[in-house]
């Protein structure tokens, strides 16, 4: 399924506008000053009056800081002469020096000093001038009820002085900014006033040269914001240019191609754009003017942006930076910053995206202003949401939240309020998101902006359908749908038609789907939108296939694949290609049906290999493709091909995780490039070379029954059985009779998945081990006793897993064997399941686990890496390598987390059954444990590149409590700024000697369960190097936990066979405790020796 959902409509980067990175107002006027005239005597006068000419020469070169040493000194020298009409125009330049630079608190400073001073002298003019440049400045930044304190007294001293030109521009002003209020009876008023003085207003008198009088025109024109009003003022700025050119005003020309660069962006003429710009800028080369050279740069980085030229645009930006540092533009340079930071974002380098958007940050602090604050908070936030890292996201949002002023921008504060609703869904609190997203809702309707309150709907609507509540979920996606006709929004018209096409489908009436996707498909169509007509195609598909129209739903298939394959669309060509082969699968067309399997498997693996070194979005990714391999296993099988099948089992797992191993191993560059799911010869090698019997399980959803709304089931289980001298059988297992109806119940008849869950349960295992199937385990946990069958349970795990190959096992209890689970199956306890006569499997075999058959052979060149170290070790010529060493840490004081997104911190119980534990193991190993205080994160990092043992004896933790995208955590004791938690994000960047590690603490087997295998502390554990993983799959008691890594050590002083030291230390503990709670939690992964 591909379902098209406006999720996070709003969450996007706010890249901000080049018009608003270098602003000098036009309404801010040079200030007229009658000026004395100068005695004999006065050479300070003349001083203070060639300083003030001097400055405004500077400030026009862009010179800011020569500039302002020129003012600040005349300054001085008119208020030593106490020459008030000099300081008040000194004043007002050096409020506009700042406020060209956008540094707002400094420029509101010297304004108001220059109002209080027109208020002294009683110069009514002057009063007017300050309170109307007061009022745009802070309208200019979002802070309109502070500017509305300046604008209303403006009006009131205009019509108290009678001067009609300066009530009209009152006028004009209180209008917009109680437009952005969302005062609209105010509006009205003003507007109403605003006529009455129209006709007074004097006609006039244009001194302008034609030139500047048609930008002006143009100007206008192009405020008012209509498609018609830019076309106009284009056709004045073209005017402009031809009389500049004329002229030979190369200033005024530039002028005229900066506008016209502005005025053709603004309308989607991208290429018309770019060629104003590229004119522009050796016009500004060849005159010095380094302040357009900036403006010219910034406006072909942003045209460069948004026709998706990254790597321009990023060029354009970087040669703008040095310019705007040299003419000191505080707030351009904060602007581009925060640009190249997006784009950085864009092309998945993070850590710069967040270098250059902290830099923004400080910059747009320094300056006051709140917008950018703001926006550039937002841009934060969502790379740390990409990065999975939600706490930080939600910080950064909550952040950008707090730096708007109560007057800002409604759509700064709806897009923020989004952003954190976002976030929320994303770690499913959606009674969270849902509160957030109301209050977007009601901003935007306050705004009156139909367009996006259509978006804020959608999120809305998108929240319930999440949570199942069809009906409200309808009404939110009908009510948003109404709105995006009433705006002409033909792509986001398209996409909620798709979801409530989604959600008729989950209530089972088909029909009504259709209706809603034929819709959907004709705005495709007819807006030549090929993704969006490819996505409606497949659920167009979707819906036939549920119906059993597997004939139309392969041709709706077909041409989806087929539109996405010529637009380049892998991601979309995966998913139609996929569901093709499951249409052609029902219809028993086995060949067909492989070919297509196999070009979706093509293509996914396509998307894969562009995601280079990306590890997180590679699991992400092969979420999404699992299905494909499974139904061509099935297609193979169905076909008399299970070997073939194997291969497909092994190309569909772990291929991440495989690929992350390869590129960290010291062989050649392209290694991962290279690295190939293995084929049936190579599979066999790896048996041999291990020494080891594999087990390979695969579980096979009844995709032919899946009904919309309802979890898909599991019709079977495939079993590959490897021995070590190659031969390979093929066994299955049907699984229906689990779920199906007519079924006599018993408490044994339940669907494989919550078997599995009930089985641990049954063994007095609590917590959520499946966290997207919460309510199975509600159920299993609230019953586990509830029946003496319940006991059976790891007995009919038995019967399903291991009966059907018990005859191919090997019969020596010290040989190994190897299971490669899938899914749910790594949360199995293997040595505690339970054959008929009540012997367990630990009783008659040593057990292995590993993700896949190609984890295997990676660990075991990883354990030859770490051989060959130790053998260089021995040789004299060779001590500068590490000598080998062990690392004991048990009972840390424990750091504090917070249990979910946005609650205070709480501390972790201490473990005094843990500190016992390290204290008896370091003994065993002849070295010292760190307890307490002294296990503290940096000093474990520091230690563990040289340790050839490590042994944690603390809490591991589940969840991906920092957000990093890798779930679990190792508790530590906190210092300084740091808080402790050693997380499986932070362990995977390690590069690691030791041969093995051995993680005695709760749940630390466990973590996210993906395509690609679990994605916790074990697999990063092995990524940073280590061959050999011992984790537990369950929180065990003190005592039993003690004893088991006691025996565990003193086996392994033996013997080097860490599967066989294992399988002996749970025998001795099971002796002293015969509850499986106790011994059978911990589980080698990796190699044995």
């Amino acid at each position: 399924m591909l379902s098209a959902k406006l999720f996070a409509a709003l969450l996007f980067a706010l890249v901000l506008p080049a018009g608003m990175i270098l602003p000098i107002p036009e309404a801010i006027a040079q200030p007229t000053a009658t000026q004395k005239p100068a005695t004999p005597n006065s050479a300070q006068k003349i001083e203070a009056d060639q300083l003030q000419k001097q400055g405004f020469a500077q400030l026009e070169a862009r010179e800011f800081a020569a500039a302002e040493t020129s003012w600040q000194r005349a300054l001085q020298i008119y208020r030593s002469l106490g020459d008030r009409e000099g300081e008040f125009l000194i004043l007002y330049c050096l409020g506009l020096l700042h406020y060209s630079q956008q540094e707002i608190p400094p420029a509101a400073s010297y304004y108001e000093q220059g109002l209080k001073l027109a208020r002294q002298w009683g110069d009514a003019e002057k009063e007017w001038q300050m309170l109307n440049t007061l009022g745009t400045i802070y309208a200019s930044v979002g802070e309109n009820k502070q500017a509305l304190s300046y604008q209303e007294p403006a009006l009131a001293l205009a019509q108290k002085l009678k001067d009609v030109p300066k009530q009209a521009q009152a006028l004009e002003s209180l209008i917009k900014t109680s437009q952005e209020l969302g005062d609209f009876d105010q509006v009205k008023t003003y507007q109403q006033q605003q006529a009455v003085i129209a006709a007074q207003l004097p006609s006039s008198n244009n001194t302008l040269d034609p030139t500047m009088q048609a930008l002006k025109e143009g100007q206008a024109l192009l405020s008012q914001g209509s498609r018609a009003s830019v076309q106009q003022a284009i056709a004045k700025f073209e005017q402009a240019r031809t009389s500049a050119k004329k002229n030979g005003e190369r200033q005024q020309e530039i002028l005229a191609l900066l506008a016209l660069g502005a005025a053709h962006d603004s309308l989607g003429q991208k290429q018309p754009a770019l060629e104003a710009y590229k004119q522009a800028l050796p016009l500004a080369q060849q005159l010095g003017d380094r302040y357009s050279q900036a403006t010219i740069l910034v406006g072909m980085g942003q045209v460069y942006n948004s026709t998706g030229q990254l790597e321009l645009a990023l060029a354009a930006f970087n040669q703008a930076l040095p310019l705007l540092k040299e003419i000191k533009n505080r707030a351009g340079e904060g602007t581009v910053l925060n640009n190249m930071g997006s784009i950085s974002s864009k092309l998945g380098d993070y850590a710069q995206a967040l270098n250059y958007h902290r830099q923004s940050l400080a910059i747009s602090k320094s300056t006051g202003d709140h917008t950018r604050q703001n926006r550039t908070l937002n841009n934060m936030g969502l790379v740390y949401a990409k990065l999975g890292q939600y706490q930080t996201a939600f910080d950064a949002f909550n952040q950008a939240l707090a730096s708007l002023k109560a007057d800002s921008d409604r759509f700064d504060r709806a897009t923020t309020l989004a952003n954190l609703g976002t976030v929320y869904s994303y770690v499913g609190q959606l009674d969270q998101a849902l509160e957030i997203f109301q209050q977007a809702l009601a901003v935007l309707k306050e705004a009156d902006d139909p367009g996006r309150e259509a978006y804020a709907l959608a999120n809305i609507g998108s929240v319930y359908y999440d949570r199942r509540d069809y009906e409200p979920a309808l009404d939110y996606y009908q009510r948003s749908l109404k709105l995006l006709r009433q705006v002409q929004d033909a792509e986001g018209e398209s996409t909620v038609l798709n979801n409530i096409g989604l959600i008729y489908d989950d209530l089972k009436q088909p029909q009504l789907a259709l209706t809603y996707y034929n819709q959907a498909l004709a705005i495709a169509q007819k807006t030549k939108d090929p993704a969006g007509e490819a996505t409606t195609l497949i659920n167009l598909g979707r819906t036939h296939y549920t119906r059993q129209d597997y004939a139309q739903a392969a041709s709706y298939q077909a041409k989806a694949a087929a539109l996405a394959q010529k637009i380049g669309n892998q991601r979309v060509a995966g998913y139609a290609l996929g569901n093709l082969g499951r249409a052609q699968l029902a219809a028993k067309q086995l060949t067909a049906a492989e070919t297509s399997l196999l070009a979706s498997a093509q293509a996914w693996e396509s998307l894969r290999a562009s995601l280079g070194d990306d590890d997180r979005n590679k699991i992400s990714l092969f979420e999404e493709q699992t299905s494909t391999y499974r139904l061509l296993q099935k297609a193979l099988v169905a076909q008399n091909k299970p070997e073939a099948a194997l291969e497909a089992a092994e190309r569909g797992r772990a291929r991440a995780f495989v690929e992350l191993l390869a590129e960290r191993l010291p062989t050649q560059a392209d290694a991962v490039a290279k690295i190939q799911p293995p084929n049936l010869a190579q599979t066999r090698a790896i048996a041999k070379q291990h020494n080891t019997t594999l087990v390979e399980y695969s579980v096979i959803d009844d995709d032919e029954r899946n009904v919309n709304g309802e979890p898909l089931r599991e019709s079977e289980l495939f079993i590959w059985v490897i021995q070590p001298n190659g031969k390979v059988d093929f066994r299955r297992v049907d699984l229906k009779p689990l779920w199906q109806k007519g079924v006599t119940p018993t408490p044994t008849t339940q669907p494989l998945k919550e078997l599995v869950t009930r089985s641990r349960s049954s063994i007095g295992v609590r917590g959520l081990v499946f966290q997207e199937d919460a309510e199975a385990i509600a159920r299993a946990t609230a019953d586990a006793n509830a029946a003496e069958a319940e006991n059976k349970r790891l007995q009919q795990l038995h019967q399903l897993l291991i009966d059907p190959i018990a005859d191919l096992l090997p019969k020596d209890p010290n040989a190994h064997v190897t299971f490669i689970p899938q899914q749910f199956l790594f949360l199995v306890p293997f040595v505690a399941l339970q054959d008929a006569d009540g012997k367990y499997l630990i009783e008659k075999h040593t057990v292995l686990i590993a993700p896949s058959i190609q984890v295997l052979d990676l660990t075991h060149q990883q354990r030859q890496r770490l051989q060959e170290a130790r053998d260089k070790k021995a040789d004299p010529l060779s001590s500068f390598l590490p000598s080998p060493s062990s690392l004991i840490v048990g009972n840390p004081t424990m750091p504090s987390i917070r249990p979910k997104l946005g609650e205070p911190a709480e501390q972790l119980a201490s473990l005094p059954g843990a500190e016992k534990e390290a204290k008896a193991i370091a003994t065993l190993l002849r070295t010292q444990a760190l307890i307490g205080d002294q296990a503290t994160k940096a000093k474990i990092l520091q230690q563990l590149p040289q340790a050839q043992i490590v042994h944690l004896a603390t809490h591991g933790l589940l969840d991906d409590f920092k957000g990093l995208g890798v779930p679990g955590a190792i508790a530590l004791a906190p210092s300084g700024q740091d808080d402790g938690l050693l997380t499986a994000s932070e362990i995977l960047n390690l590069q690691l000697n030791a041969e093995l590690v051995v993680l005695s603490a709760c749940d630390t087997g466990q973590g996210r369960i993906t395509g690609d295998g679990v994605v916790g502390l074990s697999r990063s554990l092995i990524s940073a190097g280590v061959p050999s993983v011992i984790v537990s799959l369950w929180k065990v008691p003190d005592e039993p936990t003690a004893a088991l890594m006691t025996e565990f050590y003193r086996q392994l002083q033996r013997q080097p066979d860490k599967a066989q030291a294992l399988r002996q230390a749970m025998l001795v503990t099971k002796a002293s405790y015969p509850d499986p709670l106790d011994w059978a939690a911990f589980t080698l992964m990796g190699e044995a020796e």
